[in-house]
């Protein structure tokens, strides 16, 4: 019983025990993209200089969006149209992509990725998967 304590406190799962164990590897120059949500913890640990992609449907306003960091995001992007070059859809995903660009891409949901070949899985955990370009 202890050990399963220690264990569930110790070492970190999901999101962040992902963010842990791939930080080196993803050079400052490498992009990185949250698919369908915006992992503040990831997003911590990895403590980059660039921003973060955020791919969703941001065609909503945010008055019809309910409290979460979705809503925060779409009211900047309301308030300053030229910050919000990092929030994306899915069709500038694809074309950055297509771009050849290094990228590492973290969903809970592989399927709302598009299809690539450049793409190859890198790990999962706790029903995230990380994904990213061969290049």
């Amino acid at each position: 019983m202890c050990a399963l304590l220690v264990a569930t406190f110790v070492i970190p799962t999901g999101p962040i025990g992902l963010a842990k164990r791939l930080k080196e590897q993803i050079a400052p120059t490498h992009e990185v993209v949250f698919v369908g949500q915006y992992l503040f913890d990831v997003a911590v640990i990895l403590d980059r200089k660039t921003p973060f992609y955020v791919v969703d449907d941001w065609s909503q306003r945010a008055a019809d969006l309910p409290d979460s960091i979705r809503r925060q995001f779409t009211e900047g992007r309301e308030f300053d149209p030229t910050s919000a070059h990092a929030l994306i859809g899915e069709q500038e995903l694809t074309a950055m992509l297509s771009e050849g660009r290094r990228m590492w891409i973290w969903t809970r949901r592989a399927d709302l990725v598009p299809e690539s070949s450049s793409l190859v899985p890198v790990a999962s955990q706790g029903g995230y998967t990380v994904l990213r370009t061969r290049h």
